[in-house]
């Protein structure tokens, strides 16, 4: 039997036992709750009562040379560039590929008698509560490294489409109102262990990451320019503390207004450029908590957005924005006019349809600005909300409803994500029944 070493939290004095490693020190191999920085242990409540996770997105402008210098002349920088670009295009296309064939075979070794259902009142069967089992385990690990993916990449791709599966497995085998997911322009997970970040020159104004790409060492220079002096204190400690630095990204962006890769679609179509854009996401130390004591309560009627009410208070805060039901609406019923024009009975070659999948396009990316843009600034203005009135806790009751077709999840995933950001908790309930209390009254 293996030697123990019993850890303790710094925070709230939990404590755990750990094997012991080779140096002498606990391994926190597989503890997926505890973490350890600077010289004490945290439990995976205090860490994150103390750290919260920021990502920031830097756009790729050149590469350096192996030993992590500029290159001598133009000319072995375009030739760098170009093996650069093709090792990036091999490894997109083999992610893709590995991504597509691992949620393909979960999808086969799911086991639907595993599925608990039960009748309604009126003999529909309905899934139970709890009644959907564990996510089936495949050994995808060998295949997607014979696929000349580096080995952590894999890990980080398979942990990828496990979590997006695991999301959409009730509405695939239970509503049967979707299909298993297409993975297209998957962004490619860089290891952790192969990345350092740098600075260039001592002006600090251009990032170096060391990554490694198709099992080859790249140097990349990252450049930021807007919000770029927000930002810098945070990469500036990524850079003296690594440890902080979670993970890594590199996939490819559609570009506007300025020269870049020029890309086509399949089957033709417009051109349109790209830019090759890098995303770190890393630890971030938290503000210091004020003194709050109110309570905010956030309510979702069937009139309004949200109505917000600080407890103690009468007069509450209605959020409306009826221009985005608007767009909603519109957006989906052009969606719907464009699938009529493209049925069966009018036999279009793929060549008559590639105006209007060009046109669909477009109007799903712009919809998706829109929707995006909404999220950001409704989250905001609820947080910023919430600290001006001095409140220590949100309770959510219910999701957003009064627009069809409106990404819920992703909403309040940007409100938890904001509210953790200023130190404020939140809680998310069902909303009360109304039922009842007509029982009650």
């Amino acid at each position: 039997m293996s030697e123990t070493i019993k850890i303790k939290c710094c925070g709230c004095d939990t404590e755990a036992e750990r094997p012991k490693a080779k140096d002498g020190s606990a391994s926190l191999k597989g503890a997926a709750h505890w973490k350890f920085y600077g010289d004490a242990y945290y439990c995976r409540k205090c860490w994150h009562r103390e750290f919260r996770v920021l990502a920031i997105t830097m756009t790729v402008s050149g590469t350096l040379n192996e030993n992590g210098e500029p290159h001598g002349d133009k000319d072995a920088a375009g030739e760098a560039r170009k093996r650069f670009n093709h090792n990036l295009s091999w490894a997109w296309h083999q992610s893709g590929l590995a991504a597509n064939w691992l949620v393909t075979q979960l999808a086969a070794a799911e086991d639907l008698s595993l599925w608990e259902f039960e009748s309604d009142e009126n003999g529909y069967p309905h899934l139970k509560k709890g009644g959907m089992p564990p996510l089936p385990k495949i050994n995808g690990y060998k295949i997607v490294t014979e696929m000349g993916i580096d080995p952590n990449s894999a890990t980080a791709l398979q942990q990828t489409v496990s979590k997006r599966y695991a999301k959409e497995r009730f509405e695939i085998f239970v509503r049967r109102t979707r299909s298993l997911s297409n993975f297209r322009n998957l962004p490619y997970p860089l290891p952790k262990n192969g990345l350092k970040l740098r600075w260039l020159d001592e002006d600090n104004k251009t990032v170096v990451l060391r990554c490694r790409i198709n099992r080859q060492i790249a140097w990349l220079k990252l450049f930021r320019k807007e919000n770029f002096r927000q930002q810098k204190g945070i990469i500036a400690s990524w850079i003296k503390d690594p440890l902080l630095l979670s993970q890594c990204a590199i996939y490819r962006e559609e570009k506007h207004g300025r020269p870049g890769q020029s890309r086509k679609a399949a089957g033709g179509g417009n051109e349109y450029t790209t830019k090759t854009v890098v995303k770190l996401v890393g630890w971030v130390r938290k503000k210091a908590r004020q003194a709050r004591e109110n309570i905010l309560v956030v309510s979702f009627p069937a009139d309004s957005f949200l109505t917000a009410v600080v407890e103690g208070r009468e007069d509450p805060w209605r959020y409306h924005n009826d221009h985005i039901g608007r767009r909603i609406g519109a957006h989906q019923k052009r969606l719907a006019r464009l699938s009529d024009d493209q049925k069966f009975e009018r036999r279009r070659r793929t060549r008559d349809r590639q105006p209007i999948n060009d046109y669909r396009e477009i109007a799903v990316k712009k919809m998706q600005r829109v929707l995006d843009s909404f999220i950001h600034e409704s989250t905001a203005h609820l947080a910023n909300f919430a600290a001006r009135h001095q409140v220590s806790q949100v309770i959510a009751e219910g999701e957003p409803r009064c627009f069809p077709r409106f990404p819920c999840f992703q909403w309040m995933e940007k409100l938890q994500y904001k509210l953790n950001a200023l130190g404020i908790d939140l809680i998310r309930r069902q909303p009360p029944d109304p039922t009842e209390k007509e029982a009650n009254v």
